[in-house]
């Protein structure tokens, strides 16, 4: 039987932008988007230990982070360009982020803050964007019912 793989082009990465009635927004011509999580490590290693360390785990992080094409401001109204992204990362606000596969049940989701934002215009070039979203709390597989 033939193995079924994933298509990554079918999980996007949406944003809430905190206007007074946020909707989910499309962060619109991503070449790459996704979830990354990580935990400290807490050295646990004594005299006891031997020649092997030992350790627990610690505090755990997580981030999401897209790469994209910029597009002008002539968007559809559920997209958000790298405008919007600049607009969030100067104001140093916390909004509601989740990646989502279109059509499916996979959900990563969460409350962030732009941690890292880049633009790159090289000659002869598309422009192109990076953000890095720095995560807040604990990240859910499911969006939190309203």
């Amino acid at each position: 039987m033939a193995e079924r793989f994933e298509n990554g082009k079918d999980y996007l990465l949406f944003i809430k932008d905190g206007t007074p009635t946020p909707e989910w927004l499309t962060l619109a011509c991503l070449t790459t988007n996704g979830f990354e999580g990580s935990r400290d490590s807490i050295d646990t290693s004594s005299k006891c230990s031997g020649a092997w360390g030992a350790s627990i785990a610690g505090n755990a992080s997580w981030t999401m982070s897209g790469d994209g094409m910029a597009i002008d401001s002539q968007l559809q109204a559920s997209e958000a360009s790298f405008d919007k992204l600049f607009e969030l990362f100067k104001s140093g606000k916390t909004f509601p982020v989740k990646i989502a596969k279109v059509g499916g049940s996979y959900v990563r989701y969460g409350e962030a803050w732009i941690s890292s934002y880049n633009e790159t215009q090289g000659n002869n070039e598309a422009f192109t964007f990076s953000v890095t979203l720095q995560g807040v709390g604990e990240p859910m597989d499911e969006e939190p019912t309203p």
